[in-house]
């Protein structure tokens, strides 16, 4: 039988670690007679040397768990910086459903009254630049504007109320849907990392 003439090979580094796997209670002395027992190699590592190299491939492993735990870091701010309206508090928009609906059945009165296709072109003609900052500005600091909010935007903006309102309706339902969206995308991303971060805490701990 062919032996490895140098100690620490890849070959006898992993034969270590799949030691210490099946059992993780093992000591390194046994570690090393395991390796004289199967013939792993001519001339074995000493026990500092086994438990060096396993507190050298725990620290690797701990490595790999700080640049996933970033890269998780990374994900989350990139979708909130997508959004940076996210940071309104909870509690304001628990509400929507309700305002929303009210807010709809009171335009759907109104529409009524627009009977030629010139006013239903008018209701939804698209907002200039300028307006649309104003308005992405205002939603970013509250997404229910108060009455006083609105009367200012109408001034800064020229726009009638009602349409300032179903701007800010469709702009809440918009919201929603990225919210709920950007819940699944990091739900998923965070899944595909659960397993590699548990393996690297379980290893981390042992050989610690």
């Amino acid at each position: 039988m062919k032996f490895h003439s140098i100690v620490a090979t890849p070959q006898v580094i992993a034969k270590i670690e799949q030691y210490k796997r099946d059992n993780p209670t093992i000591f390194a002395w046994e570690i090393r007679q395991r390796l004289i027992e199967e013939a792993v190699c001519e001339k074995p590592p000493s026990v500092s040397s086994i438990n060096r190299i396993l507190r050298t491939r725990a620290a690797e492993r701990a490595a790999t768990e700080f640049s996933t735990m970033f890269a998780v870091q990374q994900h989350i701010a990139n979708v909130v910086n997508r959004a940076p309206f996210l940071s309104y508090p909870i509690t304001a928009y628990r509400s929507m459903q309700s305002q929303d609906a009210n807010l709809i059945i009171n335009l759907e009165g109104q529409h009524e009254s627009f009977r030629s296709a010139n006013s239903k072109r008018s209701a939804r003609s698209t907002f200039t630049p300028a307006q649309l900052k104003i308005l992405e500005n205002t939603f970013a600091l509250t997404p229910y504007p108060t009455i006083a909010e609105r009367m200012t935007l109408i001034k800064k903006t020229g726009l009638p109320e009602a349409r300032i309102q179903v701007w800010f309706s469709n702009r809440r339902a918009k919201w929603r849907r990225f919210k709920q969206e950007t819940s699944f995308e990091t739900k998923d991303f965070l899944q595909k990392n659960s397993e590699d971060k548990k393996e690297v805490l379980t290893v981390f701990k042992l050989t610690f």
